[in-house]
């Protein structure tokens, strides 16, 4: 009843309208949201007369980054036009890179944890060509479109690591596996012992293993694995050795404070930069002319 009560407002043409306006609505918050993703870059894509060519699932086309075009290999209904657009279009980490520049900080080391399908290791590839790169997936099929992409470029000094970021070497599991790439996130406690495991790794044993005498940008999106990463008990000397990091926390409420007081103890400056928690070691912002 109430429903026709609004429709008694419109004329007949109005109500056919509203009509087909609702139906259309119903149907779209239904379509899946990777196909949803999926169908809205290819439209982007075709409106800027990107040649796309399509392979089995995924589509492949050029686009420009940083005045450069680089190749890329998106699987299709799934998560990976979504990062594209937040990475590429979007150009999520651009004001990272500003803020870097306007310190004078040309980064060496990059340790990209939670490098996905490595959109965001070519982005930064765009600008520090000479930038070494240490890229973490622990999820084999993301890990495997990672190297696709950075094969496809023909990128030098980038290591793919087909593991997760956590406190400790370790095995883990899959929280979520009916999430898409993007949402994947481990946990120590298996809830079924089909879905395998996954190894993880400690900022210690990456700076051991490559024999880092320091980290330029630390870019962290692990998926709630924060937590883990910087929990109280944990030594967090590595920080000293970072000079940018930058962190997607996924539980605002609970954990950003904890993690903000962190940097702060560890002497860094803290801004945001939409979903990014960005801190700066004090020691570079002093060098500032």
């Amino acid at each position: 009843m109430k429903y026709l009560k609004k429709l008694s407002f419109y004329k007949l043409s109005e109500v056919i309208i509203v009509l087909l306006m609702s139906i259309v609505d119903k149907l779209s918050s239904r379509i899946p949201f990777g196909l949803r993703g999926t169908h809205l870059l290819i439209s982007h894509l075709v409106e800027k007369n990107i040649k796309i060519d399509k392979r089995e699932s995924a589509i492949l086309f050029n686009h420009k980054l940083n005045k450069e075009e680089f190749k890329f290999n998106l699987l299709k209904n799934s998560s990976d036009p979504l990062v594209f657009n937040q990475i590429v279009l979007h150009e999520e980490y651009l004001p990272l890179i500003q803020l870097m520049d306007s310190y004078n900080i040309t980064p060496k080391v990059m340790v990209d944890a939670g490098s996905n399908i490595g959109l965001t290791s070519l982005y930064f590839k765009a600008f520090y060509s000479d930038l070494k790169i240490i890229a973490l997936e622990p999820n084999r099929e993301t890990f495997n479109r990672l190297q696709t992409n950075l094969v496809n470029n023909n990128l030098k000094n980038i290591h793919p690591v087909n593991k997760g970021l956590w406190s400790e070497k370790a095995q883990l599991y899959a929280k979520n596996e009916d999430s898409m790439d993007w949402g994947f996130s481990l946990t120590d406690s298996p809830k079924q012992e089909e879905g395998g495991s996954f190894q993880v790794i400690s900022i210690p044993d990456l700076i051991e293993d490559f024999q880092l005498d320091s980290i330029s940008v630390l870019k962290i999106d692990v998926e709630g694995g924060e937590e883990e990463i910087f929990k109280k008990k944990n030594n967090l000397d590595w920080l000293y050795l970072v000079d940018v990091i930058a962190i997607e926390v996924h539980d605002i409420d609970e954990y950003l404070m904890p993690i903000i007081n962190i940097l702060l103890k560890y002497e860094f400056e803290v801004s945001f930069s939409g979903e990014l928690t960005v801190g700066i070691s004090k020691r570079l912002i002093q060098k500032k002319p």
